[in-house]
């Protein structure tokens, strides 16, 4: 039991963080709320047309046929969908409403998922009573500001993307399973989070650990029923088109899904870095297609390098260590993509909040500078050039955060299962 003194101080920090936190969001509402009601969004409108030309107009959402309705849908040029047929129930919401209506409902809707993600990060990685002990509140609040300052969660609100929305789902599968309950929800929020981004498939690895195989018998049923209602309610093809367009991206060595360039100035994936810097060499034609067998042996090593580092968990590794795994998952996702916008890097930020709330419970001082550093490299974009070619700025730029995101990786890589169960005894008050 707390001595009267440390109650008592624990009441006023908590007072003193819930006043500053208060008026910190009610500032931050309307910077990044009240004030984008009227900015034109970069990636809504995509999501929107989607929905409309797929329900109100019967049309395929792929293609040329985006192509040809979406401008006058919109008004004006729509990054293509590229999301596949299922992920039109779940967007369906938004054909009942005009463009503006549903950008001001995807707001909302991020807002509300900004809160759960956090919320359910410290319910997942705080100890119980955490609220009652002054360096935990300000551990709390310190995730809180982070997430929501940083460049890639304001960017994810301002162009009306579905990270926030991904990440919330994926926090819900991420508590389904640290808690080994709730499997059926659970396995829902992941198909939610595979059919709105689909490199998080790789999630579904780990529902292959024994004691979670309830929940990857639910996952497999739900995308099995959720495929077979998008055939029913939509023509099949639709798939095919997705799978023609999309799923299967050019062959020339430069683009993906038949639209976005991989070496395009503004991707952070590992192949968007080899691209864009054998660009700046003058590398092209055959050339550029020899990098394609480079880009696959560099992920496909990470991918190996990250099975096997945690190949003990598909067997009888405690739940603790899902902390670890999720974290590594989604820095690796962001690696391994053949595409990684900047906004993605919220994804790497969640994972730098969750292994430095860990390494704070473990009383680990090294990494958690580490993890201090990449957070800083991707809370903002430095403010000053780098170099005077803006494409060698560029790739600096994003070489920079990219490394952060890989720094975050290695770290997962070196936590091993023991120190996490002292983690996990520490956070349990034991």
């Amino acid at each position: 039991m707390s001595p009267p003194g440390g109650y008592e101080t624990h009441k006023l920090t908590a007072a003193a963080l819930s006043v500053v936190g208060v008026g910190f969001y009610v500032a931050y509402i309307y910077l990044y709320g009240v004030r984008f009601l009227d900015i034109d969004f970069v990636d809504a409108p995509s999501f929107w047309a989607g929905a409309q030309i797929a329900l109100v107009h019967g049309a395929s959402p792929y293609g040329e046929s985006f192509a040809m309705l979406a401008p006058d849908l919109v008004g004006e040029y729509a990054h293509p969908f590229i999301y596949p047929p299922p992920s039109l129930l779940i967007l369906a919401p938004l054909a009942l409403f005009d463009l503006h209506d549903a950008e001001v409902l995807m707001l909302i809707v991020n807002h509300v998922s900004l809160l759960a993600i956090v919320a359910g990060l410290l319910m997942i990685l705080m100890p119980p009573h955490w609220f009652r002990r002054p360096h935990y509140q300000f551990l709390a609040f310190g995730v809180f500001a982070f997430l929501l300052l940083s460049q890639p969660t304001r960017i994810t609100l301002g162009h009306g993307q579905v990270n926030l929305i991904v990440m919330a789902a994926l926090v819900m599968t991420w508590s389904a399973m640290k808690a080994q309950r709730y499997f059926l929800l659970g396995a829902t929020a992941l198909a939610i989070a595979i059919y709105l981004k689909l490199y998080f498939a790789l999630f579904a690895l780990l529902l292959l650990q024994r004691s979670l195989r309830p929940m990857l018998i639910y996952f497999v049923a739900i995308i099995i029923a959720s495929s077979l209602l998008s055939i029913l309610f939509f023509p099949v093809e639709f798939w095919e088109d997705w799978t023609r367009m999309v799923l299967l991206p050019s062959q020339d060595g430069g683009s993906y899904a038949g639209q976005f360039r991989i070496d395009s100035p503004i991707n952070f994936s590992i192949a968007g870095i080899i691209y864009s810097a054998a660009k700046l060499v003058d590398h092209a034609g055959d050339e550029m297609r020899g990098l394609g067998r480079v880009t696959l042996a560099a992920n496909f090593s990470l991918f190996v390098i990250t099975m096997y580092c945690f190949r003990q968990h598909f067997f009888s590794i405690g739940s603790e260590y899902i902390d670890t795994l999720v974290c590594s998952l989604l820095c690796l996702v962001f690696l391994i993509a053949p595409i990684s916008w900047v906004h993605y890097l919220f994804f790497v930020c969640v994972a730098i909040a969750a292994l430095f709330v860990n390494e704070a419970l473990l009383g680990r001082k090294w990494r958690r500078l580490i993890l201090l550093g990449a957070g800083i490299v991707l809370f903002q974009q430095l403010p000053f050039s780098l170099a005077s070619s803006a494409d060698l700025d560029s790739l600096f730029r994003r070489l920079i955060q990219t490394a952060a995101a890989f720094v975050t990786w290695m770290i997962c890589m070196t936590i091993s299962p023991e120190s996490v169960h002292r983690s996990g005894a520490v956070a349990r008050g034991k």
